[in-house]
Formats: C-alpha cells, structure tokens, sequence
C-alpha cells in the first residue's frame, strides 16, 4: 500500500503519539461495499465513482473487478491520489474518521 499522509484539520495538538493495538487496510467505501456483497449474493452491481490514477486505485478496484463488479463506469483522476480514510476506534467505542477527499474532491 502506498505512503499516505494525513494532514489532519481541527485536531488538538497532542505531545506524544497516538498508539495503535493493531492496523487493518481494506478497500471499501460505502458504495464499493455495497456493490461487493451485491455480488457475493448474486445480483448484478456497477461502481459509479471517481479514484485517482495511483496504486491505490488498482488496489481498492482489483477485488470487486475479481467478484464481477461493473467498474466500467469508475473514472480515474489523473494526477490525483486515491480518497483515503483513516477509521479509529479507542476503547471507549467512540469512532473517528479522518477523510482525505483527494480524487473525490477532483
């Protein structure tokens, strides 16, 4: 997987580092996973969408273009990364997402 690198806004600034039990990358977005399991159960799905014109991109499409999603309608931005989202969960349950729109925003 690439090198990302967040530039987050709006958030406090901290002295020590934030640590992490574990990491997990998955490819998604919330229409990307619905179209993926639209397929494991046997419908028929297309991605409509916009990605960026790097590594990422092959990554995140690769599966569903594997499980037979239409991605013919997927765009690529050229000289644009990838939308990349950073999901955390502390042990009080409490999610935060920090989003970089990229190829999204493009």
């Amino acid at each position: 997987m690439p090198t990302s690198r967040f530039v987050p806004k709006n958030l406090s600034r901290r002295e020590k580092p934030l640590r992490a039990r574990d990491f997990l990358g998955l490819g998604g977005g919330k229409a990307a996973s619905v179209a993926f399991l639209a397929r494991r159960f046997g419908a028929p799905a297309t991605l409509i969408g916009r990605v960026g014109d790097d590594d990422l991109a092959k990554q995140a499409l690769q599966p569903l273009r594997e499980s037979g999603v239409d991605i013919s309608e997927v765009t690529a931005a050229a000289g644009t990364p990838t939308a990349l989202s950073m999901i955390t969960v502390p042990p009080s349950g409490e999610k935060s997402i920090v989003l970089a729109g990229n190829a999204n925003d493009a």
